[in-house]
């Protein structure tokens, strides 16, 4: 979308050529502001801005943005912690951020759609539907770098999740020269850092739970709920084994670590492979 003058222009590619919809700079901003307000921990905020566009995207000139609403509605829900409404709210999305043609929505409800199946214990449907949705961004030609890396790493953490330990190295590995153009390795530091402890790696793990404190604090991001089963599932691998001063000094010492050393340590770990315990 691009802002000119007090409009917002919504443009769509569809089968019969290319389609301009216009809404309110406020309203536009009012939707879409509220996964941001969310990420910060302001509901209060998100929870208003959402109610304030609730009936706008019912209008026959505006129905168009009622999937980006869901969208914005299923993400207040995930960072609630309510899997099940946001479940519903990103299943609702779906056909209508389909059939309005945004690309990077349609990739973020997506994978959403697979991220709450994980939440709620379909593990296996979880990584069935990030299988399709690789493929999906595979065929695509609006396919970006981003939406790559999001993508494989999700699916690695689906697949740690299911077992595969194995699999999901692999596939993190396949994500890092998407994350190197785009948004770095060091945005999935969390999930990594679970991996690495269920395959042993019990310092590398803290480190990387180091690392995405210091990367949340930069981007000012809280972690979701789920965020925080991860970060507690995995120093529970590494408290079983180790001192609680032990993995404080490795935490610090991973909140230092920039891009490439984060990307050096993951792809090191990873070809050493499972149970190199620290000494």
């Amino acid at each position: 979308s691009a802002i000119q003058g007090d409009l917002t222009h919504h443009v769509s590619v569809e089968p019969e050529g290319v389609h301009v919809r216009r809404l309110g700079v406020q309203e536009y901003r009012n939707i879409t502001i509220a996964p941001s307000r969310t990420v910060s921990g302001d509901f209060d905020s998100a929870e208003r801005r959402l109610a304030q566009c609730r009936e706008l995207v019912e209008q026959p000139g505006l129905r168009a943005f009622k999937g980006t609403w869901l969208y914005c509605s299923g993400m207040v829900r995930r960072y609630q912690d309510q899997p099940v409404q946001a479940l519903s709210a990103f299943s609702q999305a779906l056909p209508l951020v389909r059939s309005e043609g945004n690309a990077r929505t349609l990739f973020h409800v997506l994978n959403n759609l697979a991220a709450m199946h994980q939440e709620l214990g379909h593990v296996d449907e979880a990584v069935a539907q990030f299988r399709g949705l690789i493929d999906h961004l595979q065929r695509s030609p609006l396919t970006d770098a981003q939406m790559m890396a999001f993508a494989l790493n999700w699916y690695a953490h689906a697949l740690a999740g299911q077992g595969a330990l194995e699999e999901a190295q692999a596939q993190v590995l396949r994500s890092l020269p998407h994350c190197r153009r785009s948004v770095g390795l060091r945005h999935f530091a969390g999930m990594l850092a679970l991996l690495s402890a269920r395959q042993g790696r019990l310092r590398e793990a803290a480190l990387l739970i180091g690392c995405d404190d210091a990367a949340r604090e930069r981007r000012g991001e809280r972690r979701t709920p789920s965020d925080e089963r991860t970060r507690a599932a995995a120093l529970k691998h590494i408290g079983a084994a180790h001192p609680s001063a032990s993995i404080e000094a490795w935490r610090l010492e991973g909140a230092g670590l920039d891009e490439d050393a984060t990307v050096a340590l993951v792809s090191q770990g990873l070809s050493a492979g499972p149970h190199v315990r620290a000494a």
